[in-house]
């Protein structure tokens, strides 16, 4: 991110989270990213097994329309030096809790088992910022989230609470435990084990397979109805929470899930039978004024009214059904498999 403003961007790719936490593929509208980015991913110098998948992972997102790219321009150079000028007066904040290299040609700095540098920094701020502007979330690497819980309660003087995903992660983890993504020839091959195994032609050859099945599966998961409503309302909880001033643990999230369902459940009972009336009442209204019309045009123009009335109610019976199954499986979450 950047190249454009004559940042160092070496260490600005970062897909670790993918594997590690592939479940954020379940609740994600988009991944936002710039140009620069996409090219370095889908990119021919793309040479690891780790580059291989993650370019075969992000490829396939944006064939399904979840990746957006956005120019490299989105932060001028103005800004790109502004960000380093904050980055420099915050760095003062917590400079007894970091030790700087003794190297001259090493610029990481070291925070107990955390590490950093000035151009990773400037990538977690620009990441902010874009954060801000398209009303997204960021990515953090465990460093980056060390790095902003130590220095926001000291630049702000109180607690910050800092991410709402944890909990999210933890309950679809929980109860979709099918979802995986990666392979372990990635993490062999990575760690040099794999040239003294027997197995080396036949894991080389089938780990993107297994990988591309996986993202399969999510795709599909993210389809259904029962699992976008119950992304959106964790997402809603979360929130909520936050404001409050309190950070949700995966257990309280599932409770409050299971109560926001429960009160779900409650209006649907009580709404649903009505609903059903009125849309026998509709559609024989609609049926006695459309026939009407071969009778008399002038009746026949206010068929459009009940006809209305009628796809409002089918539309909204459509919702009530969707809700009634999304209460069914956070009650029963192994349900999505029969489908």
């Amino acid at each position: 991110m950047g190249k454009e403003t004559n940042m160092c961007s070496c260490s600005n790719v970062n897909t670790e989270w993918l594997f590690e936490r592939p479940s954020d593929l379940l609740w994600v509208d988009k991944i936002i990213m710039t140009q620069n980015e996409w090219n370095v991913i889908t990119g021919v110098e793309v040479k690891t097994a780790f580059e291989k998948a993650s370019k075969l992972i992000f490829e396939r997102l944006y064939t399904e329309g979840i990746v957006q790219i956005i120019p490299d321009t989105v932060i001028s150079k103005s800004r790109a030096e502004l960000i380093l000028e904050n980055i420099e007066t915050d760095l003062k904040y917590i400079e007894d809790l970091y030790k700087e290299s003794n190297c001259e040609n090493d610029p990481v700095m070291t925070m107990g088992n955390f590490h950093f540098c000035i151009p990773s920094l400037w990538t977690l701020y620009a990441a902010i910022e874009l954060s801000m502007n398209y009303g997204a979330n960021f990515s953090m690497s465990k460093d980056e989230l060390a790095y902003l819980l130590a220095l926001l309660p000291r630049k702000y003087a109180r607690e910050i609470h800092v991410g709402q995903k944890k909990a999210i992660d933890e309950v679809l983890n929980l109860y979709l435990p099918s979802v995986e993504l990666g392979n372990s020839y990635l993490y062999d091959s990575e760690k040099g084990r794999c040239p003294k195994c027997v197995h080396l032609d036949k894991c080389s050859s089938s780990y993107l397979i297994q990988i591309e099945k996986q993202l399969d599966t999510i795709i599909r998961f993210r389809q259904y109805d029962e699992i976008r409503m119950t992304c959106e309302v964790m997402d809603k909880l979360c929130e909520r929470s936050i404001m409050q001033g309190h950070v949700l643990t995966g257990e309280e999230l599932w409770g409050d899930l299971q109560e926001e369902a429960n009160k779900t459940g409650r209006i649907l009972k009580r709404n649903l039978p009505t609903v059903k009336w009125w849309r026998k009442i509709s559609t024989y209204a609609t049926i006695g004024l459309g026939a009407a019309s071969f009778l008399n045009p002038i009746i026949g123009v206010a068929s459009a009214i009940p006809a209305l009335a009628g796809q409002l109610l089918a539309d909204y019976e459509e919702r009530q059904k969707k809700e009634s199954s999304w209460i069914n499986f956070v009650n029963n979450p192994e349900s999505i498999y029969k489908q």
